[in-house]
C-alpha cells in the first residue's frame, strides 16, 4: 500500500503550511508508539491508536485497535476510507483526500486541539514544588555533615556513658 500523507500545521497567525510525504507498507499503524509508521507525538493518543490495510481490491479500512476515533462525528471501531471523509483521532483531525494516480490513498492530517498553554498558575505550582533543601539553610552536604557527626559523638559517648554508669 502506498499512502500520501499531507500533514498540515497552523502558525500563530493561522496560515496553514503543508509538508507531503509518501508511506509505504502493508498496513499503516498510527499512534503515539515509536513503532508506528504514523507518528502522532500527543498524550492523548494511545500508543498503538489505529491501523489502515488494505481490505479488499482498491478498498482501504482504518480499524481503531486501542484508541478512540470519531467518523464525522459518530463514534465507530472500523471505517472504510473514502473520499470527504473526516476523522478525530485524539486531538488530531485525519481527512481523506481524492486519491492521485500514483498512490492507493491520500489523507490529511493536522493538530485540531493542541494542548492548553501553561498557565500562571501551573508555574507558581512547579515553583512550591521545586523548592527543597536548596530553598532553606540547610543542605544536603551540611545535613549530611550534622548526621554523621550526630552519629560519631553517639557511638564515642555511648560506651564511656555506660563504662561510668
Amino acid at each position: 500500500m502506498k499512502l500520501l500523507l499531507a500533514r498540515l500545521t497552523r502558525n500563530k497567525q493561522g496560515q496553514v503550511a503543508r509538508t507531503d510525504e509518501v508511506l509505504e507498507a502493508e498496513s499503516i499503524p498510527i499512534g503515539r508508539g515509536s513503532d508506528c509508521k504514523l507518528h502522532l507525538p500527543d498524550p492523548r493518543v494511545a500508543l498503538h491508536h489505529a491501523i489502515i490495510q488494505k481490505s479488499s481490491a482498491e478498498r482501504f479500512t482504518i480499524d481503531a485497535t486501542q484508541g478512540v476515533m470519531a467518523i464525522d462525528g459518530r463514534a465507530e471501531r472500523v471505517c472504510l476510507l473514502k473520499a470527504d471523509l473526516e476523522i478525530k483521532l485524539g486531538p488530531y483531525t485525519l481527512s481523506v483526500l481524492p486519491t492521485p494516480p500514483d498512490v492507493d490513498v491520500a489523507l490529511s492530517l493536522e493538530l485540531s486541539e493542541p494542548l492548553a498553554d501553561r498557565t500562571d498558575t501551573t508555574i507558581q505550582a512547579q515553583k512550591i514544588a521545586a523548592a527543597g533543601l536548596s530553598s532553606t539553610w540547610l543542605s544536603k552536604r551540611r545535613m549530611s555533615w550534622l548526621l554523621a557527626g550526630a552519629i560519631t559523638l553517639g557511638f564515642l559517648l555511648w560506651p564511656v556513658w555506660h563504662a561510668l554508669n
